[in-house]
């Protein structure tokens, strides 16, 4: 027996052919999150919140589902995909956290997401801090990692200093703020 998700909308992004792998990378232009106007009045109160958690469909994923995944910043480590964010999945469903700037309409303004443009809207749910900020959670098998608060930074998009080769296939002995692009596509490892 299928399951059946109706798209409540769409991810607008500057994003036409690649996407980030992580909503935190700063992005240059607009990201809008449309909603198809009868489902307008949901939107209602939540812009109280300073973010929303974003489920989308990867509609444009041609990645095949699979048990493990490597994500592509942690060195060749495989774990079970279930323990990744990979867009080698069971299904294909994306999930970011981005922060709500504004809402007018049928039309909520947020930070950057990692979606390419026009991507199916499942679902939005406010992130609420009593629930949602757990105290105690931990960064799993990437704590165990050499240089894991380096690759956090990488994956977090924060601008950082670098001394050494790491993985791109160029020397950082420079400040640099990854705004650049490392190539990535929508169809990669992509971790959500």
């Amino acid at each position: 027996m299928g399951i059946h998700f109706e798209k409540i909308g769409v991810i607008r992004t500057p994003y036409k052919d690649w996407a980030p792998q992580q909503p935190l990378v700063a992005g240059q232009g607009e990201f809008v999150i449309e909603l198809d106007p009868a489902w307008q009045e949901g939107l209602a109160d939540l812009d109280s919140f300073a973010y929303v958690h974003v489920l989308f469909h990867l509609d444009r994923s041609d990645k095949a589902a699979k048990t493990t995944a490597q994500p592509p910043w942690a060195r060749g480590k495989q774990v079970g995909v279930f323990a990744s964010r990979s867009a080698s999945r069971p299904n294909l469903i994306g999930l970011s956290v981005v922060r709500v700037i504004r809402v007018v309409g049928n039309r909520m303004f947020i930070s950057p997401i990692d979606a390419l443009d026009n991507t199916p809207l499942l679902d939005l749910k406010p992130y609420i801090k009593a629930m949602d900020a757990r105290t105690d959670a931990n960064n799993g098998w990437i704590e165990a990692l050499d240089d894991s608060e380096h690759l956090l930074q990488h994956l977090l998009g924060q601008a950082h200093e670098h001394g050494h080769e790491h993985g791109h296939g160029h020397e950082h002995g420079h400040e640099h703020d990854h705004d650049h692009d490392h190539g990535h596509g929508h169809g990669h490892d992509h971790e959500h």
